[in-house]
């Protein structure tokens, strides 16, 4: 929402020069134009670029997973994958792990868990291909 925020700062800022720029026309047409026209280049920027920088960051999320999933041959479970990664958000996590699942470069698998009460848990591993 910051970001946002700065945006149309920005945007108001670009707007404000108008009248230096070009004194003696129809500023407040020109103004509210400038400021419309570069708010909505720029947040179109903006999310180009947050999307660019979230596909990146699942990229490597991607490859983090596969290496770890490489290192254990039995799977793991998302909540072992998520603990073993260095710092990643959740959603990337997430997002990398269905893509590796669509891409079946991953398989998930349910099995049974036993506690030491009895109680049995379904839960779902994580294999590499």
């Amino acid at each position: 929402m910051d970001s946002y925020l700065n945006i149309i700062s920005l945007a108001l800022a670009f707007a404000a020069l108008v009248p230096v720029i070009a004194p003696g026309t129809k500023s407040r047409w020109w103004v509210v134009t400038v400021a419309l026209l570069s708010g909505v280049i720029l947040v179109a920027v903006f999310q180009v670029f947050s999307e660019y920088q979230q596909q990146e960051e699942v990229g490597k999320v991607e490859t983090d997973i596969s290496n770890l999933l490489a290192l254990h041959g039995n799977g793991l479970t998302f909540d072992q994958i998520y603990d073993n990664l260095y710092y990643p958000t959740f959603q990337s996590t997430n997002e990398a792990l269905d893509n590796l699942v669509g891409g079946r470069k991953v398989t998930s698998v349910k099995v049974e868990a036993v506690d030491s009460i009895g109680n049995v848990y379904v839960i779902r591993k994580f294999l590499n291909e």
